[in-house]
């Protein structure tokens, strides 16, 4: 068995997101938008990691998903990222980027611009939200 999970404190998540949203800018500009895609979904789940703490008892990133839609609607921190195109809530947002980022990392078909810029500017509003309700 493996060592036991270090979850660290929540300001430790917020600075692996915002070096993951740094990453995937980077990525945009140099027309990968795959990886843009991927650090962008990152991103995300480290904001989430900083404000559920919840989350360190999760075994999937899907489970982690799910654990924080459920938080959210108990608690308004994060409602202030607003969602995805097309996406009613968070969950629903959260479930979008997670299926984009399995597009990116596990397919070969190419990802858009388009949607890498969406998905990036949906992980900025996250990062944003979690740190002013760390705040």
């Amino acid at each position: 068995m493996g060592e036991p999970r270090s979850w660290g404190e929540p300001h430790q998540w917020l600075e692996k997101a915002e070096r993951f949203l740094g990453t995937g800018r980077l990525a945009l500009r140099h027309r990968d938008y795959e990886s843009a895609v991927s650090r962008a979904y990152y991103a995300v789940l480290g904001a989430l990691n900083a404000v559920v703490p919840q989350l360190a008892d999760v075994d999937s990133h899907r489970g982690s998903l799910q654990q924080a839609a459920r938080w959210n609607r108990r608690y308004t921190g994060l409602r202030a990222a607003g969602v995805l195109r097309g996406r009613r809530d968070l969950h629903g947002s959260l479930e979008r980027l997670w299926e984009w980022r399995n597009l990116a990392d596990y397919e070969l078909a190419k990802t858009s611009r388009e949607r890498a810029l969406e998905a990036l500017g949906f992980a900025e509003r996250v990062v944003m939200a979690a740190k002013e309700w760390q705040q």
